[in-house]
């Protein structure tokens, strides 16, 4: 659009005084060749500025099936129901836990010996849910923080805090997790007395 307003505006500069749609310009002057940029330059830069600033639908409902898939994913960890939990991953994910790097089969098995032993999650609930996506939109990344409490199976309970990265890719099979970063969350620290 802008080349075909600075058309009209150079082909009326030379002979003829003629626009790009061949109308005579020379009747209505300089002015006129130059009306049509003046009109249009701000309604166009005020749609384009529109566009850039306004999530796209395919975003903005992205963002909400992450949301939404983030919470039922940590309401079934919190619930110990482990096929429900173990079906939003892919089969070949990756995690990185504070005891270092595993896999899938390796991940399920040892959640199901601690739930063999006595051991499980009493509560789950996420804060500070953060979502990126890539520019193709089939790659979404969502950090967090999870507070867990948790039941040993010596049956001591504690609650401690989370910090949990899970990125999301966009399969045939609808948002699956491939890669989980998972650690301690700092303690907060305390004010010294003055």
């Amino acid at each position: 659009m802008e080349i075909r307003l600075r058309m009209a505006w150079v082909r009326t500069q030379g002979c003829g005084r003629r626009s790009h749609s061949g109308v005579n310009l020379a009747a209505f002057g300089h002015a006129a060749a130059t009306f049509k940029g003046i009109m249009y330059k701000p309604a166009i830069l005020s749609l384009a500025f529109l566009w850039l600033v306004s999530p796209t639908p395919s975003i903005a409902g992205a963002e909400a099936d992450i949301d939404q898939l983030e919470e039922a994913f940590n309401a079934a960890y919190a619930a110990n129901q482990l096929d429900k939990y173990f079906g939003y991953y892919t089969d070949d994910a990756v995690f990185w836990f504070p005891e270092g790097r595993t896999d899938l089969p390796s991940y399920r098995k040892e959640w199901g010996e601690f739930l063999k032993a006595g051991g499980s999650i009493k509560a789950g609930t996420v804060s500070d849910l953060h979502v990126k996506f890539s520019p193709l939109d089939d790659t979404a990344i969502a950090s967090y923080v999870l507070r867990l409490t948790t039941r040993e199976a010596n049956k001591k309970v504690h609650t401690e805090d989370y910090q949990e990265t899970d990125v999301w890719f966009k399969t045939d099979n609808g948002w699956k997790i491939t890669h989980v970063h998972y650690s301690a969350a700092p303690k907060p620290k305390k004010q010294k007395k003055g």
